[in-house]
């Protein structure tokens, strides 16, 4: 009699597990087909974008050793371009003249702004415009996000950037977000670098400078 009770439980146990497993994979595939779908609605239609600059913000942050600073840019053109075969391209000026600093106020902000656009750092009034230019394919958007490959010009030096964009909303606005990091000393930006001064101890500033990029476009 307990040698049959034992069986049952045991028979008992594998079936619902049996049950239980089967009922995690039907959630997973409704849960996939829900998230695929959401997907769907955020593909870049065929257009030609361009962007709103007073709603597009570029927050940049710079770092040294223990502290750092941080601030906001500003994009002088841009736009994106979607065509009828899916092939992306944007391009997108950023006016260096605009550099600001957030967490600084009166003269500290002001003495950092003028130092950032001399030609201890970006040479402001020779080189007035940064750039960002890139090619892609729609078909390459995974789950609403596309690897890109671009071309960045700062001080008329041009290096590779890699970077992800991610599509936030497609209506009834095109809304795009970015990380970018890029190292300031391929752009000849030479100030308080590990690169090309030695034994700077805290006055050493890091190279990768990081832009969080907020895009709406028109």
């Amino acid at each position: 009699m307990k040698m049959n009770k034992i069986r049952i439980f045991y028979k008992l146990t594998i079936l619902l597990f049996f049950v239980l497993s089967c009922s995690k994979k039907e959630v997973k595939a409704v849960k996939q087909v829900l998230e695929q779908e959401t997907f769907e609605n955020k593909i870049i239609n065929p257009n030609e974008y361009i962007a709103n600059k007073k709603a597009s913000t570029l927050n940049w942050i710079g770092r040294k050793v223990s502290s750092g600073h941080n601030g906001t840019i500003m994009l002088k053109d841009g736009y994106l371009n979607v065509s009828a075969d899916g092939i992306i391209e944007g391009e997108f000026i950023i006016d260096m003249n605009s550099i600001s600093v957030s967490d600084l106020q009166g003269g500290g902000k002001a003495s950092l702004e003028r130092h950032l656009k001399n030609e201890d750092f970006f040479s402001v009034n020779d080189f007035p415009f940064a750039k960002i230019i890139f090619k892609a394919n729609k078909k390459n958007i995974i789950k609403n996000q596309l690897d890109i490959n671009a071309q960045l010009t700062i001080k008329d030096i041009t290096h590779p950037l890699k970077f992800t964009a991610k599509i936030i909303e497609v209506s009834p606005k095109l809304k795009i977000e970015s990380d970018l990091v890029f190292d300031r000393s391929l752009y000849d930006v030479r100030y308080g670098s590990g690169k090309f001064f030695e034994n700077l101890g805290d006055r050493l500033i890091l190279d990768e400078i990081q832009i969080g990029v907020d895009l709406e476009f028109n």
